[in-house]
């Protein structure tokens, strides 16, 4: 006699970690009516089951049984509540596998069957659908060499080997696609989770600023980040080299085309200033114009400063989120989805933001900011330079863009480029150190430097 079991993978496309794949199921769990209780309470049942760099989670229960209907619906279920992948293996006395792949709508996609399948499903079973399997192949495997593990799978003596084959080609793991609730013990890459069914209760509702100073708070108060005591919420952080670094947020609305749709949004907004600069208004939400001196949001730090930062190449489809109306639930959700997947490049470029070389390091941050840096610590010699080395390039720029253009306008252009770089430089040399305008900038500088330090003290940020 052979071994037959059932058990699910589940497809983990950002390959996040234990921790916080199983937060996030058991999330998934309690917006779909159950929460986690104790052994001794428990309605369901799962096991999970993972592997040091795998794509693929397995989830098994001592509910699954061979040719029980409560692995394959939960499967299904289980790929809609996640918005991914799910892959139920059913294995029948180690003579065939029969692979169901669900698709995050919750439907069946395609079925793979290996092995000695003709006593149990009859002759010609069908070859697996290159549509639905290929996207998971893994990069040293191909098609056709899945094609040829399905084809001779019916001279494994025991189908688990043909499994474990399989299994590597899609970049699951090849001891996991057998694993199945009898074997399950306890260990490092095994837990086990109880539900029970949610007490039906009145939601607590929660407004926006509330939701956010909740979400963002776990990330950003842990690395120093205050939150002000202001109308509107705004996290900051000064370093000791008097850099104010904040983080907010703005509510936003659909376009007309989707004024159909009951949503409304959130988009983070960021900003990096000086100390020795006036403070924006933090009873205003950082959109208003005046904020905008300091704040910025994602879409524009994304596109400004990625190329300055290792390890963040690619730009996001999105950088607002939405969530229906009225739900604090999901609005939770969305924005720890938002945080999750956007504040890491943030926090990163904060980190690499933190002293007044490291700003002038990464290039214009925005140009007021660099021009008092630049003063502050005494580099007007090569901001001058700078200025004369660029200038000849960007001559060549106007020439090259405008070459089929009016020649009176390509001189238009060419004379205001030479001009304002002229007046740079004139800007530059009089704020060297030791000049009249240098030390009015530095006296100015320290007057708003200790007024913005008593504010900030009144408002608990220092």
């Amino acid at each position: 006699m052979g071994n037959s079991f059932t058990s699910t993978q589940i497809y983990n496309k950002g390959v996040i970690n234990n921790k916080k794949f199983i937060d996030t199921f058991c999330k998934k769990m309690k917006k779909a009516g159950f929460v986690t209780c104790g052994s001794d309470e428990a309605e369901k049942t799962y096991i999970l089951r993972f592997a040091d760099n795998c794509k693929w989670v397995t989830i098994t229960s001592e509910d699954y049984e061979q040719d029980n209907q409560t692995a394959l619906s939960d499967t299904g279920r289980l790929a809609k509540m996640l918005e991914t992948t799910c892959v139920n293996t059913t294995v029948i006395d180690s003579d065939c596998a029969v692979m169901d792949l669900y698709g995050s709508d919750g439907e069946k996609a395609d079925t793979l069957i290996m092995g000695r399948a003709d006593d149990y499903f009859g002759e010609n079973t069908p070859m697996p659908s290159e549509r639905a399997w290929k996207p998971f192949l893994a990069d040293d495997s191909s098609w056709e060499k899945l094609c040829e593990i399905v084809k001779e799978s019916d001279g494994y003596v025991f189908i688990e080997e043909g499994l474990s084959e399989l299994a590597s080609l899609i970049g699951m793991d090849e001891e996991n696609i057998s694993f199945s609730a009898d074997e399950a013990t306890v260990d490092e890459q095994t837990v086990f989770l109880d539900f029970k069914k949610a007490e039906t209760k009145k939601e607590k509702r929660l407004s926006l600023n509330a939701a956010f100073k909740q979400v963002f708070g776990e990330i950003l108060e842990p690395l120093g980040f205050k939150l002000v005591k202001s109308k509107y919420p705004y996290y900051l952080r000064v370093t000791g080299e008097g850099i104010i670094q904040a983080v907010s947020f703005a509510k936003e609305k659909l376009l007309n085309i989707d004024s159909n749709r009951n949503e409304e949004g959130i988009a983070v907004y960021v900003g990096i200033d000086l100390l020795i600069n006036p403070l924006i208004n933090f009873d205003k939400n950082p959109t208003v114009i005046d904020n905008q001196k300091w704040m910025m949001s994602l879409s524009d730090l994304y596109g400004n400063f990625i190329a300055h930062m290792d390890g963040f190449n690619e730009k996001h489809e999105s950088y607002t989120f939405f969530y229906p109306k009225g739900s604090t639930e999901e609005m939770l959700d969305t924005m720890e989805k938002y945080r999750d997947e956007l504040m890491p490049f943030v926090l990163e470029f904060f980190e690499k933001s933190k002293t007044l070389e490291e700003i002038y390091q990464s290039g214009e941050i925005t140009p007021s900011i660099r021009h008092d840096v630049i003063i502050l610590l005494g580099k007007t010699d090569e901001l001058i330079e700078e200025y004369k080395v660029n200038l000849p390039k960007e001559i060549a720029r106007l020439e090259s863009v405008h070459a089929n253009n009016n020649p009176a306008l390509l001189k238009i252009f060419k004379e205001r480029t030479i001009k304002f770089t002229e007046e740079a430089i004139k800007r530059a040399a009089s704020l060297r150190k030791g000049t009249k305008e240098y030390n009015e900038f530095i006296r100015t500088a320290v007057e708003t430097k200790e007024q913005n330090l008593k504010t900030l003290k009144k408002l608990e940020v220092i």
